[in-house]
């Protein structure tokens, strides 16, 4: 996508867990912080599965061989494999992934008619609806429940784009004013976090809030242009350029969100994708 997401991110990184699918997908300025996204992607997994990564596949992008990943891989004993170049066969898993995620993105924006600046809060809704489907390479099991090995609650999931009035607290607003304001669906806090994600068009803000009511039957009608979203959100002058088995194995794949070309084209040695809305990813770590 052409436009930068509210944050400044241009790609992201996935990963993708090859024994139960479940997918991470994180929103990045530049490629030098897939490291660091890994290290901390890699902790975050092994404290919740009490296992050791393994092996870690990736494609042949740079930010995969700096120094420092090379050096992390070998010191923690993780096995690091590099897919081939348009090798259908060892990226299957990704590049079916990587579509997944781009036709949610495009298909959730163009029907909430938000603007494409909006793309890394599209994709975190993306996955989060794909954790929590059924998956056919998993005989319809579904991807969180594996993970966790819990049944997953649907009560929260809402339409991606649709009406949702969001309480104002008592301290923030007077007696006659309005207890409620006007915003825009967006999607679910971060892990643990019981808040919904909102946008108020009419003050031009990301909204958490735990206590919204929703009209799905709604949906936001005025589409906004990109830039005038990120010279609200970033005070910037505008700029018109708009144009079983438990063995872990990963793959990781960079999206670069700049390009309009297809994700294949924009993959940098095949670890980058060029569509914040395809992004395949690396397997977890799930060892025995």
């Amino acid at each position: 996508m052409p436009h930068q997401s509210l944050g400044g991110a241009s790609y992201f990184v996935s990963f993708i867990d090859d024994s139960t699918w479940k997918v991470w997908a994180y929103p990045i300025r530049t490629k030098d912080r897939v490291f660091s996204i890994f290290s901390e992607w890699l902790a975050m997994v092994e404290n919740q599965t009490g296992r050791k990564l393994k092996c870690l596949q990736t494609d042949n992008g740079g930010e995969f061989k700096s120094e420092e990943f090379v050096k992390f891989c070998w010191e923690r004993d993780i096995r690091h494999e590099y897919m081939a170049p348009y090798s259908s066969e060892q990226s299957s898993i990704a590049e079916h992934m990587k579509q997944t995620i781009q036709e949610h993105v495009v298909s959730m924006l163009q029907h909430s008619r938000l603007s494409d600046g909006l793309w890394a809060e599209a994709l975190h809704t993306a996955v989060h609806k794909i954790n929590m489907s059924p998956s056919r390479p998993l005989g319809l099991q579904i991807p969180q429940e594996i993970w966790t090995g819990s049944k997953p609650n649907y009560d929260k999931l809402r339409i991606f784009g649709c009406e949702a009035y969001a309480l104002i607290p008592k301290d923030d607003r007077r007696k006659l004013e309005p207890r409620s304001r006007k915003c825009v669906f967006l999607g679910y806090g971060p892990d643990g976090e019981i808040r919904y994600l909102l946008w108020d068009p009419e003050h031009r803000q990301i909204v958490r809030c735990s206590d919204v009511v929703f009209k799905e039957s709604a949906m936001h009608k005025k589409a906004e242009s990109p830039i005038e979203v990120r010279r609200v959100i970033f005070s910037e002058v505008p700029t018109f350029h708009e144009g079983p088995t438990h063995n872990t194995r990963s793959v990781s794949r960079v999206t670069d969100t700049s390009r309009t070309e297809s994700t294949d084209s924009a993959q940098p040695n095949g670890s980058a994708s060029d569509h914040p809305t395809s992004t395949p990813g690396a397997t977890s770590p799930v060892i025995p």
